[in-house]
Parts: structure tokens; C-alpha cells; sequence
């Protein structure tokens, strides 16, 4: 694969709006940390093995985000609002997340996933 620059990622969303549609964060999106994340590993040692062995079990990543404030039409406060809010009426409703470090050139890692908003926060600095 070839190299390319962080500058091209790609962070989309489903709308809260419809499941049909995602929305594209990637404008509003300044970093991204915590995926493909940690899969599970079982012990599965037994006698006569030379070491250890392991079988895989489920994953459960956990990742943040870093986006610049905006809370116009499909941007980034409006629409992960919406998706917290959503999970205040249906605790468990997860939206589709896809999330390319490299941009979506074909060829390039594209993470897919289902995710839920555990907390969004604001915060505030003069300068840095």
C-alpha cells in the first residue's frame, strides 16, 4: 500500500434521521484514535503444546474522536447530538460508523463498524 498523509481521512456516519443516509465528518473531524481496536483472546494451552495458544473471541473497541465545533445542518455537533439523544429514548441503538485513515481511494483500510455515543463534550480553551 502506499503512503498518504493523515490530511485525507474519511470519518461518515449513519443520519439520525434515516439509516439510508450517512453523513460525512470528515471535514469537522481533526483526529481519530482507538480503531481497529482489541479483539479478545482465549487460552486455549493444553498439554503438548510448545506455547502458549490462543483462539480469538469478540471485539470491543472503544474510540474517540476529535472534531472542531460546528452545530449547523449535518454537522458535527448536530448530528452526534442527535444520535446521544436518540440513545436517551433507545439505550440500545447503534449507528454505522466508517472510518478511512487514509481517505477512500479504492485499494485503502476502511474500518466499518456499529458504535454507540457514550458522552460528547465541549470544551473550552482561549488559546492553546
Amino acid at each position: 500500500m502506499a503512503k498518504s498523509h493523515g490530511k485525507s481521512l474519511s470519518f461518515k456516519v449513519t443520519s439520525p434521521s434515516t439509516t439510508a443516509t450517512q453523513v460525512d465528518l470528515s471535514t469537522y473531524t481533526m483526529e481519530v484514535q482507538g480503531l481497529p481496536g482489541e479483539v479478545d483472546l482465549g487460552d486455549v494451552t493444553a498439554a503438548g503444546n510448545v506455547g502458549h495458544q490462543t483462539y480469538p473471541g469478540l471485539q470491543g473497541a472503544k474510540f474517540t474522536t476529535k472534531m472542531v465545533f460546528d452545530d449547523g445542518t449535518a454537522a458535527s455537533w448536530t448530528v452526534l447530538g442527535a444520535f446521544q439523544n436518540l440513545q436517551q429514548t433507545y439505550a440500545s441503538t447503534s449507528w454505522a460508523v466508517e472510518y478511512a485513515p487514509h481517505g477512500t481511494t479504492a485499494g485503502f483500510a476502511k474500518i466499518t463498524c456499529n458504535a454507540l455515543v457514550k458522552s460528547l463534550a465541549i470544551p473550552g480553551k482561549v488559546t492553546d
